[in-house]
C-alpha cells in the first residue's frame, strides 16, 4: 500500500512542486501586499491551510497513523477558508453614500488576491481528501459505499472543526494546550443553530468535493488517452 502512495507522489511530483512554488510565492507576496490591509489575516489562515496539506502528503509518503491523526486535526484549517470569503465585506466596494461600485485598483487587487489563494488551497485540499480516502480504501479493502461514507465523515469532521474555529475561536493548538476548556466550550455551545451550520457546511463541502474530484478524474482520464 505504501508503494502505491509513493507511486502517486512520484506521478504528481511536478504538480506538487508547482503547487509548493505557487503557495510560497503567494504567501510571500501576500505578506508584502496585504501587511497593512484589512484582510491581512489571510496570510496566517492560508499558511495553516497549506500546512494541513503538507501533513496529509507526509502521511501518504510514510503511511504512519500519527500523521493521519495530525492531518485530521489540522485539516479544518483548510475548510475554514470557505468562511474567510465572508471577510471580503471588509473591503470598501462602495464609496460613502453611493450605489456605484468603486474601481479602486487596491480594493480589487485585494479581492482577487484573496480569492486566488483560497481557491488554490481548497482545490488541492479536496484532491488530497480524495487521495487519502483512496489510500484507506486500499489499506482496509473498503467497498465503494464505505469509501463514500468515509469521505462524508471526513467532511462532517472538518465542518465541525470549522465551527469550532469560526464561532468558538479555538485553533488546533488549543486542543493540545487546553483540551478541557475546548471540550467544555463545545459541550455548552452546541445547539440547533450550531448543528444546522455544521450540517449545511457538510452538504456544501460534499457538493464541492465531488464536483472538483470528478472533474479532475475526468481530466486526467482524457489526458492519458
Amino acid at each position: 500500500m505504501e508503494t502505491l502512495n509513493k507511486a502517486f507522489l512520484k506521478k504528481y511530483v511536478t504538480p506538487l512542486k508547482l503547487f509548493r512554488l505557487s503557495y510560497w510565492g503567494y504567501g510571500g507576496l501576500s505578506y508584502y501586499l496585504l501587511r497593512n490591509s484589512v484582510i491581512q489575516f489571510i496570510v496566517i489562515d492560508s499558511f495553516l491551510a497549506y500546512l494541513a496539506i503538507e501533513i496529509g502528503l507526509f502521511y501518504l509518503k510514510t503511511n504512519k497513523k500519527l500523521f493521519f491523526l495530525l492531518w485530521l486535526l489540522f485539516f479544518p484549517n483548510n475548510t475554514y477558508l470557505y468562511t474567510d470569503i465572508i471577510h471580503v465585506s471588509r473591503l470598501s466596494f462602495y464609496p460613502t453614500n453611493s450605489l456605484i461600485m468603486t474601481l479602486n485598483p487596491t480594493t480589487w487587487l485585494c479581492f482577487f488576491w484573496m480569492l486566488l489563494g483560497i481557491f488554490l488551497l481548497i482545490y488541492v485540499g479536496n484532491l488530497l481528501i480524495r487521495q487519502i480516502s483512496d489510500c484507506l480504501k486500499r489499506n482496509y479493502e473498503l467497498n465503494h459505499q464505505k469509501c463514500f461514507l468515509v469521505n462524508g465523515l471526513f467532511l462532517l469532521l472538518f465542518s465541525f472543526g470549522t465551527y469550532i474555529g469560526r464561532f468558538l475561536r479555538f485553533n488546533t493548538i488549543d486542543l493540545f494546550s487546553k483540551p478541557l476548556t475546548v471540550l467544555s466550550k463545545i459541550f455548552y455551545s452546541l445547539n440547533i443553530d450550531a448543528c444546522l451550520f455544521i450540517a449545511s457546511m457538510t452538504i456544501f463541502q460534499l457538493i464541492i468535493f465531488f464536483f472538483l474530484t470528478h472533474e479532475h478524474k475526468s481530466f486526467m482520464h482524457r489526458s492519458n488517452q
